[in-house]
């Protein structure tokens, strides 16, 4: 197993598509610190993937399973998507999955749900201390009281969190893929001079109607593969990047403004604790931009 010990959350060979001449890449973390690094070495942790639930007889299933379809889109990338040549649907399904697992994957999606859960087993622990609280679910409709999570599965969640998170990464990539193929897709080719940057957190599903409407990070501002202003964004490499919307009427390879890569890099950058680029300048103009304690990344 000592093969499988350090496994990344942002895969190596993604990363290489942010690398500059020598093959690294430059990070911008969250205390603002610049510095170069190897994408073997960064972005990755101790059996992040490993399952070790009692029951569960491979527990490098989840981690072997994202390795192969890690290796599809690799692949597409480096023969299709680099040449700027079509794409047939098997390679479409291959981007499909790797943007779905993207929907979950990563550090700070897991963080952001194990956050999620832990405060959702407290105020169950809060609501089952007062009785007056008890007594209103008992007089609720059983659909309603039955639903979700007890607080014995609450606890089972929160107590093997990331064994949970690693089985659901597999199940919830699985149940975008369909809708993700589905959506239209434009590829936005950067002009010589421009270059698109990532982080890790580096597919973004926004519903510009909705941020409009209620203000970024809002409730109401939450996006679903569902909705039809829902944008979906990936930066395939520092040229070229992926919108998949459900409106945008343009597909195939299109050039990329100046203006769209702009937009794109700052939504890519706020949601994220580091960001990452094939040069020091484009994160040096992203941080005087935003000032200090990347205002932009929260």
């Amino acid at each position: 197993m000592s093969e499988h010990k350090g496994q990344h959350y942002i895969t190596e060979n993604y990363q290489r598509n942010f690398a500059d001449a020598s093959g690294k890449i430059w990070v911008l973390d969250e205390d603002d610190k610049i510095f170069r690094a190897n994408p073997k070495n960064i972005f990755k942790e101790k059996y992040f993937y490993n399952v070790t639930f009692a029951d569960f007889p491979k527990p490098l299933f989840v981690e072997k399973s994202l390795a192969d379809m890690e290796g599809g889109f690799a692949g597409v990338v480096r023969e299709k998507i680099n040449n700027l040549r079509p794409l047939t649907r098997e390679d479409k399904i291959a981007i499909s999955l790797f943007a779905s697992a993207m929907l979950i994957r990563t550090k700070n999606q897991r963080e952001t749900l194990r956050d999620f859960f832990k405060k959702s087993l407290e105020m169950v622990k809060r609501i089952k201390s007062d009785p007056k609280q008890v007594e209103f679910l008992k007089s609720l409709p059983v659909s309603y009281s039955k639903s979700g999570f007890s607080q014995g599965e609450l606890e089972n969640i929160v107590e093997n969190f990331d064994s949970w998170h690693s089985v659901m990464t597999l199940d919830g990539m699985f149940d975008s893929a369909p809708d993700v193929f589905k959506i239209k897709w434009t590829f936005f080719v950067a002009p010589q001079g421009r270059m698109f940057m990532s982080s890790d957190s580096p597919l973004q599903m926004v519903s510009p109607e909705r941020e409009q409407k209620y203000g970024v990070n809002a409730i109401g501002s939450l996006a679903g593969l569902g909705h039809a202003d829902t944008e979906l964004t990936l930066p395939i490499s520092a040229k070229v990047a992926l919108l998949a919307s459900w409106k945008y009427d343009k597909s195939g390879y299109v050039p990329a403004t100046y203006s769209f890569i702009q937009q794109l890099n700052y939504r890519t950058a706020r949601s994220a604790k580091r960001l990452f680029a094939d040069n020091r300048e484009i994160l040096e103009r992203m941080l005087k931009k935003n000032g200090r304690s990347g205002s932009a990344r929260n």
